[in-house]
């Protein structure tokens, strides 16, 4: 099956002789992973992709990306392919705040003068960008949506033409909630809203006359075994999109299957992740938002409390950082020990009893 590099290595069409596609789509919410940020000297600057094939820019760049390798494999072959290669980074801006809860970055890829794709970053390594996609549990908006409204308000302005706005797990959330409360005339200039396997929101957005401006220009995809992508309640229609991984790896998107022009489509997605959907949202419909705040709040101490920051440094040494999580556990108070145990309880519960019907 070939995957979103095969796509970059190719020998493709500019833009200018054909439109731009959901792989390309991905193709930007992937590389919004990189730290293109570090390398601009005032915020008005544009640097073409192809002038990051520096070999003194990687580290820099593929600092808080999950795979190196293949964001690397990525970057050349984009770099080189006359389609992205000319194409101009601009306007990157990034925050993230322990204190407010928020890990946000987002990029304007300039594809000509009268086309420009929009890139919210997902969740990066982070614990803090973790939390924040927890906190989606209770609260709207978080920070991050906050201020991609503010940053696509911003260059839906500034830009000429047609606008395409989009991202990967997180960044898809961020494109849609931005897209809907945006301004009328920013609205006007969007072609497509690409959400890939982004989580979805509360059912209050799905109700508001905004959303339903923007409803019919969303383009979600989701892998046949989402679990991020059906989070939350989900309105919007979707495409299934085939992968080379199983479960929750196929939330990479370098797993995806590519073919001409396209994504290669499955049927539905699978029992399994509907199973496990179905889990999560009654287990949250039986808490109420004072209870989910309080369990976001104690699961993420305890990380704290472990001196974790990087999720990837837990992933790539889980042997060594579990027990450390374990005593973190043990030393809360008994009231939150009980709390976390308890719920967490409740959500096994809920698995079994589903599971005996």
């Amino acid at each position: 099956m070939k995957k979103i590099n095969d796509y970059a290595w190719r020998d493709l069409p500019k833009f200018s002789e054909k439109n731009l596609n959901p792989v390309d789509s991905l193709i930007f919410s992937q590389l919004s992973y990189l730290e293109f940020g570090k390398f601009f000297e005032n915020d008005n600057e544009k640097i073409p992709l192809k002038d990051f094939l520096r070999i003194e820019r990687f580290e820099h760049l593929l600092s808080n990306a999950w795979d190196h390798k293949l964001n690397k494999d990525l970057l050349f072959g984009v770099g080189m392919n006359k389609r992205f290669r000319d194409v101009y980074v601009y306007k990157c801006r990034s925050i993230t705040s322990k204190e407010n809860d928020e890990q946000f970055f987002a990029v304007t890829f300039i594809i000509d003068d009268n086309l420009s794709y929009i890139a919210f970053r997902g969740t990066d390594t982070s614990v803090v960008g973790w939390k924040e996609d927890f906190n989606m549990a209770y609260m709207m908006p978080v920070p991050s949506q906050t201020h991609a409204l503010r940053y696509l308000d911003e260059l839906g302005k500034e830009l000429n033409g047609k606008i395409y706005v989009g991202g990967h797990s997180k960044g898809g959330n961020l494109a849609v909630y931005s897209s809907v409360f945006t301004e009328k005339q920013i609205k006007n200039k969007i072609d497509t809203i690409f959400s890939h396997d982004g989580p979805g929101f509360s059912m209050s957005l799905f109700d508001k006359d905004e959303y339903k401006e923007i409803k019919n220009k969303i383009n979600k995809t989701i892998p046949t075994q989402s679990f991020v992508g059906i989070l939350l309640e989900n309105q919007e229609e979707y495409s299934v999109v085939e992968s080379s991984q199983i479960g929750i790896f196929q939330h990479n998107p370098f797993t995806w299957g590519v073919g001409e022009n396209d994504f290669i489509y499955g049927e539905n997605i699978s029992k399994t992740s509907v199973f496990i959907n179905d889990n999560i949202k009654k287990w949250l419909e039986s808490l109420s938002c004072e209870e989910r705040e309080h369990f976001v709040d104690a699961l993420f101490n305890i990380l704290d409390l472990s001196g974790m920051d990087n999720i990837q440094n837990f992933t790539n040494s889980w042997t060594k950082e579990l027990p450390v999580l374990i005593r973190s556990i043990k030393n809360t108070d008994a009231q939150t020990k009980k709390f976390l145990y308890d719920t967490i309880k409740s959500l096994i519960m809920i698995h079994f009893e589903k599971s005996a019907k």
